[in-house]
């Protein structure tokens, strides 16, 4: 299907959907997008600061945050290295 005769590139998008099991100890979990070649150093990092409640009662709250990369020099592990997932991206 054609939208039309575009340049390269223009009007590419692409999305990105997340599911996480509540996890069981504090953490920070998310994803890096917008970026360019160095995928640490460009783009947007958005991600779930979470912090486990005090007991099983208690409201489930999280912090959700967007942030420029790099953010302050730190460096976030990369949890599939070396590999790309197939696509025409």
């Amino acid at each position: 299907m054609s939208l039309g005769n575009f340049p390269p590139y223009v009007g590419n998008q692409s999305e990105v959907e997340l599911y996480f099991d509540i996890p069981s100890e504090d953490g920070v979990f998310g994803a890096a997008v917008m970026a360019h070649d160095t995928k640490l150093n460009s783009g947007m990092y958005f991600y779930v600061d979470y912090v486990k409640p005090p007991n099983k009662t208690s409201v489930y709250t999280v912090k959700v945050v967007a942030e420029s990369l790099p953010i302050g020099g730190r460096i976030y592990k990369k949890e599939m290295p070396n590999y790309d997932l197939p696509g025409d991206d």
